[in-house]
């Protein structure tokens, strides 16, 4: 057994740094080799639920044949 923590502490979104803990226990179960993580599913998805505030950020035109407006 293990206990993670994580802080994330980001200025621009959060009001202050948030801790997430965990523990990890050992398992026989069979683990997914790779993550299945699709990135153009991921930014069509995160692109389409807000404006981007960032007139630089490039990402959904190099992801996506029709960007989000």
């Amino acid at each position: 057994m293990m206990e993670q923590t994580l802080t994330v502490d980001d200025p621009l979104f959060l009001k202050e740094p948030v801790t997430f803990v965990g523990v990890l226990k050992r398992t026989k179960e069979q683990v997914a080799d790779a993550w299945d993580c699709d990135p153009v599913v991921a930014v069509r998805e995160l692109y389409s639920t807000f404006k981007n505030p960032y007139p630089d950020d490039k990402t959904p035109e190099k992801f996506l044949e029709d960007p989000p407006q």
